[in-house]
C-alpha cells in the first residue's frame, strides 16, 4: 500500500515506531540483507532495535517486539531485552528497554492468560516491569511504557468464557455488597463469572 516501511513511517511522521508480535527470529535477520530489508530491519530513514523469542520448541519463533527511531535520534541509543532481568522472562522476546538518552523506550508484549492459574507469572511479569521502570526514572529519565499489555479495563472487551475475576472470602474484588456462593467457587484464586447475587 505504502511500497515501503520507510514510506509508511515518512507519512505517519513517526520518530519512534513500536511493533509486537513480529514473530521472527535473530537467525531470520542474519540470514540476508535482502531478507533484513523484506522484514524492515534495514531502512534508509530508521534504525531498528529487535528482541526475539530465544526459547526452542513450540513456543519459539513466537512473541517479538521491535522499535525503529529515526537515525537522528538514533544515535547513541542502546537496546536490550534483558529488561526483566530474570532469563526465563527475558528469553521470551517480550519487552525491549530503548535508552534515547533523556528518554527510555519500553515496548511490551506481555504474556496474555488463556487460563487463570497463570496469572501468578503475568503478575509476576507486570510487577518486574514497574520496577524496572521506576528505577529508570530514579536515574532522572523519563519512561514511555508502549505495547500489547494484554489487560481489559471493561468486562465487554473479553469473552465471556475468559472472563476472570479475583474472589477473596467469597467477595468479589474485596468488596463485600459483591459476595458468590461457595459452590460457584472453583479452588483456584480465580473464578469464572457464573452467577452473582447482592446479599
Amino acid at each position: 500500500h505504502y511500497g515501503s516501511l520507510d514510506l509508511f513511517l515518512a507519512r505517519h511522521q513517526a520518530d519512534i515506531f513500536c511493533v509486537q508480535e513480529t514473530r521472527v527470529n535473530r537467525q531470520m535477520l542474519a540470514a540476508s540483507l535482502a531478507e533484513s530489508k523484506n522484514l524492515g530491519a534495514i531502512t534508509e530513514s530508521y534504525e531498528s532495535f529487535w528482541a526475539f523469542n530465544e526459547l526452542k520448541g513450540t513456543l519459539g519463533g513466537l512473541n517479538g517486539v521491535a522499535v525503529w527511531v529515526k537515525k537522528d535520534l538514533a544515535k547513541g541509543a542502546n537496546a536490550t531485552q534483558k529488561v526483566l532481568e530474570v532469563d526465563d522472562f527475558d528469553r521470551e522476546g517480550r519487552c525491549l528497554m530503548l535508552d534515547l538518552g533523556s528518554l527510555v523506550v519500553f515496548n511490551v508484549y506481555a504474556p496474555h492468560l488463556k487460563k487463570p492459574e497463570e496469572s501468578t507469572r503475568k503478575l509476576r511479569f507486570l510487577e518486574l516491569l514497574q520496577k524496572r521502570v521506576e528505577r529508570v526514572q530514579s536515574e532522572g529519565k523519563m519512561a514511555i511504557v508502549c505495547g500489547d499489555l494484554n489487560l481489559t479495563w471493561r468486562s465487554a472487551d473479553v469473552h465471556v468464557n475468559s472472563l476472570y475475576i479475583k474472589v477473596v472470602e467469597k467477595c468479589i474484588a474485596g468488596n463485600s455488597d459483591w459476595f458468590v456462593d461457595s459452590k460457584d467457587l472453583q479452588t483456584v484464586a480465580h473464578t469464572r463469572i457464573v452467577r452473582l447475587r447482592s446479599p
